[in-house]
């Protein structure tokens, strides 16, 4: 009985197989391979990319003319989404002329705001990541670093820790114009010329430019992409300029982080700024600096202002570019051609591009300062109603023609002038005034360190017994004994 049973269920078993045995000739499943992804593309590509290859680009990619977009959806810091850009051999996109922003901001999502490739370069001044001229209306905040845009094409500026989708700009030629190398290189350049521009996210303060660079790197290695630019590490030397540091990068450090600056301590020596200014302020944490002398250190500045101190081959994630007075530049000028006929030349020619990018600086804010006092008058005679707007005009007229120079003059002595437009002259002169004194104190941080320059050439011609050409410094020490635009119409007219 039993194996009549266990003959049953092997009988029941093989008709179920043969159930569900496939007849002959059936189609063989086909697995489909794996659709890849735009962004499984685009890590695929990048090394071509960063290469400046740009025949194969991942789907979705908007193609226009020299370049092309890629939208990258994740949020990210602006430094975060910039530096993923340059790994992938682009930078976050730039729109230089109105049009074109128009154009690129209708692709844009949702309503969200994305980032662009733009910040504040020092002076309340913007700038493109890629060098070109800035020609967007934008509001500025206290804050606000970084230029983002939506679909509206409003244009908001943010802090460099705010986080935001972006998309990755590729020139189609391979170049990347808009990485930190090529910022840095154009920075260093300009100010060799005598016009600075500073890269993105640069602001000023006393007459001093600063850059937080995101950029993990050790001490040195951060030296010389300061150097890159044409700057120093920076080097807050006393109270106020650590104070003022401080606030400016609460947004840029996480808590407890921190940046290099240009403090570093030779191994059994002492602390020393890199500059070669002498060390006669420090703002160290408790516990802080380490008595370890063996060994080669350097210091940071944390969030909170406090300083640290690293060994110098330590790995911070950012660090502080300083660009210093225009003067400044004066007083390292090599007197190397004395023979020359004329051997002031070399200073002068210093000094003389140093004053013209000084001068345009200031009249682009003497012209803006006129601007912005037109445009209150305008918006105060169209706040009127229609008879009184008439009868207003005959007096802004009258106020616009007592321009002198480009300047608002010292008085209007215009009778039966409103209060209110008594009150917008006050406040547009005031402003000029404030201009005005920090023009003249720039000039005076040139001509000091000039007349210092022809006193050592002077003497350095007397001991070399060239006595026959000190007259042409002696003239010149003379001449340059001035007010202060006075002695820039002298430089700049001879």
């Amino acid at each position: 009985r039993d194996l009549e049973r266990k003959d049953r269920e092997a009988a029941i078993v093989a008709q179920q197989n043969k159930q569900i045995k496939k007849p002959k000739g059936a189609t063989p499943v086909i697995l489909k391979p794996k659709i890849e992804s735009p962004i499984e593309t685009l890590d695929r590509l990048r090394s071509a990319l960063f290469q400046g290859k740009r025949n194969e680009m991942p789907k979705s990619t908007i193609i226009e003319a020299n370049r092309a977009r890629f939208y990258i959806s994740t949020p990210m810091t602006w430094h975060a989404a910039q530096q993923f850009c340059e790994r992938h051999g682009g930078h976050l996109t730039v729109c230089q002329e109105s049009a074109d922003l128009k154009k690129f901001a209708r692709k844009i999502k949702d309503d969200a705001f994305v980032w662009l490739g733009a910040g504040t370069a020092g002076n309340n001044e913007w700038r493109w990541i890629d060098g070109t001229p800035w020609k967007q209306d934008i509001r500025k905040t206290s804050k606000a670093a970084y230029v983002s845009v939506n679909e509206t094409g409003i244009l908001r500026p943010l802090s460099a820790q705010t986080t935001l989708p972006f998309y990755i700009e590729w020139m189609m030629d391979g170049s990347t114009p808009g990485n930190l190398i090529a910022q840095l290189q154009r920075c260093s350049d300009s100010i060799k010329s005598g016009t600075p521009e500073y890269p993105a996210g640069t602001t000023s303060y006393d007459n001093r430019y600063y850059l937080c660079v995101d950029r993990a790197s050790d001490w040195q290695t951060a030296r010389d992409f300061a150097a890159t630019a044409g700057g120093v590490l920076g080097v807050p030397s006393n109270a106020d300029e650590n104070s003022w540091i401080t606030i400016f990068l609460e947004d840029k450090l996480n808590r407890n982080e921190a940046c290099w600056i240009g403090g570093f301590h030779p191994a059994n020596s002492s602390w020393k700024w890199s500059t070669g200014e002498p060390w006669q302020f420090a703002n160290w944490r408790a516990g802080a600096p380490d008595e370890n002398t063996e060994k080669q250190l350097a210091c940071a500045m944390t969030s909170s202002g406090k300083w640290d101190d690293y060994t110098s081959n330590a790995t911070l994630r950012s660090f502080l570019i300083e660009w210093s007075k225009d003067g400044q530049g004066l007083e390292t000028v090599k007197i190397d051609k004395l023979i020359e006929d004329n051997p002031i030349a070399t200073v002068r020619a210093k000094c003389a591009a140093l004053l013209i990018g000084i001068q345009k600086r200031y009249e682009k804010d003497f012209h803006n300062n006129i601007k912005g006092y037109e445009q209150e008058l305008a918006i105060f005679q169209r706040n009127l109603v229609v008879s009184e707007q008439k009868k207003i005009q005959p007096l802004i007229l009258k106020m616009k023609s007592l321009y002198n120079n480009g300047r608002i003059p010292k008085s209007n002595n215009i009778r039966g002038l409103p209060k209110e437009l008594d009150k917008i002259f006050d406040s547009r002169l005031q402003r000029q005034t404030r201009i005005q004194s920090k023009y003249s104190n720039d000039i005076e941080s040139i001509r000091r360190p000039y007349r210092a320059n022809l006193a050592r050439l002077s003497k350095e011609l007397k001991s070399k017994g060239l006595a026959s050409r000190v007259k042409y410094v002696e003239k010149e020490l003379y001449d340059t004994d001035k007010e202060t635009e006075n002695f820039m119409n002298h430089i700049l007219e001879n």
